[in-house]
């Protein structure tokens, strides 16, 4: 008699596969939960990541505000940039490392704006950014430009310095006399007197007696003997206003009223023929670098796309994406002075020498906390503000799988200005 099979039955396979389904389920249930919990945790470090580069690109950028030119602030510096060069309408008169701090009306976030330059402070006889000798080509001026527009000049120096002119170079033009001369531009300490910008002699006031400009140089002519008394010298003849040469600054500035006082330096005021130091009656430019070492930056929240986002504009390029989907940018201005008080009318004892980020006079929004009008807010800003406290929270653009949420990320530091008191150095 054959031996009966033996086997599953019906009920059995079904009951296992009913346990093996289950247990599949589980397992792939178990690796879906994994990779939600994975991408969300992907999404999330993308935001962070994001904030932090905007932590690096604003560290750097506050960090240089003014470099090449704030030492020059209390001349009031004044500027003209080419039509188009950058889209903002409300410029400042006068020109200074953060040029601009507000609440943007269309976004409700704050916009700021950086400027500088990359300029070798160092110094020494390989220095790329060298001091020359200004002088007009007619030596018997006495004041200048012309009509309002700066056309030629003569530019006096080492013959290495003279050897590194090149068009597009940027000069900043300032009278050495106040700095060699006026103690007040050096004295500190007297609370009772004018802050530095708002002494006469030195350039302050509503209608400032001496100023410094910024030029870019349009042609350069070839290297001659210097005349006397620089004849140990070497001379190039610079030009302003060549219109085949797109100039970031452009050399008109009738507009603003601008005549200064000249007189081209005699014997007696060239004492052992500018190797010694710097000269008191003499005009100086102080070549900054060229339109490719000038940083101006602005940081600003689009809203007119599908998310909120952050923009970093350089220049005249085109903007480039910091963040998305941007649900506040704040950026607090520490000064060094308290509101209520005019540009013109700040004294030594106003400022109460802010060396640290953490307790400034006032954390500033806008003008409105200085109580004061948008355009005496931006000279208050340029010459006093020490430090920014910056705030940024942003989402993801997907949801996260988890919890149908958006991933949240901020974050807030606060950076110090380069800003500083106006004080010699050449």
């Amino acid at each position: 008699m054959a031996a009966r099979r033996q086997g599953f039955s019906l009920t059995e396979l079904m009951a296992s596969l009913v346990i093996s389904v289950a247990v599949l389920g589980g397992v792939m249930f178990s690796f879906q939960r994994i990779n939600q919990v994975s991408r969300d945790a992907s999404r999330g470090t993308d935001v962070t990541m994001a904030n932090r580069g905007l932590y690096i690109q604003l560290e750097a950028d506050f960090s240089n505000a003014g470099l090449g030119f704030n030492d020059l602030n209390a001349y009031n510096i004044r500027y003209n940039f080419r039509d188009g060069f950058v889209a903002e309408t409300n410029l400042p008169r006068y020109f200074y490392g953060i040029a601009d701090h507000d609440i943007d009306a269309a976004s409700g976030h704050h916009t700021v704006v950086v400027q500088y330059f990359d300029y070798d402070l160092a110094g020494g006889s390989q220095t790329t950014t060298p001091t020359y000798i200004f002088a007009l080509t007619d030596e018997t001026a006495t004041s200048f430009p012309a009509d309002g527009v700066f056309t030629d000049a003569n530019l006096i120096g080492q013959e290495d310095a003279i050897g590194q002119l090149e068009v597009g170079d940027i000069l900043l033009i300032y009278k050495n006399e106040v700095r060699q001369n006026a103690t007040v531009y050096k004295d500190t300490d007297e609370g009772n007197q004018p802050a530095v910008w708002n002494v006469f002699e030195v350039g302050g006031g509503s209608e400032p007696k001496n100023t410094a400009i910024i030029l870019e140089v349009t042609a350069v002519g070839g290297v001659e003997d210097g005349r006397d008394p620089f004849s140990t010298l070497k001379m190039v003849t610079v030009n302003f206003d060549n219109p085949t040469a797109e100039s970031i600054f452009d050399n008109d500035l009738q507009a603003d009223g601008l005549l200064m006082d000249y007189t081209f330096p005699s014997a007696g005021d060239v004492q052992n023929n500018y190797n010694n130091g710097p000269l008191a009656n003499v005009f100086y430019a102080r070549k900054m670098g060229n339109r490719d070492n000038f940083h101006r930056v602005r940081y600003s929240v689009d809203t007119t796309g599908t998310f909120p986002t952050l923009l970093r504009f350089h220049n005249a390029d085109g903007p480039e994406v910091i963040s998305t989907n941007i649900t506040d940018f704040q950026v607090l201005m520490g000064f060094d002075i308290q509101p209520g008080i005019v540009p013109d009318s700040v004294m030594r004892g106003d400022m109460d020498g802010l060396v640290s980020m953490i307790e400034p006079a006032i954390w500033s929004e806008d003008f409105n906390d200085f109580q004061t009008s948008y355009e005496d807010y931006l000279t208050l800003v340029g010459r006093h503000a020490m430090a920014a406290d910056v705030t940024v929270s942003a989402e993801s653009t997907t949801m996260l799988l988890t919890t149908k949420e958006r991933a949240k990320r901020s974050f807030q530091q606060r950076f110090r200005v380069n800003n500083n008191l106006p004080t010699p150095f050449y």
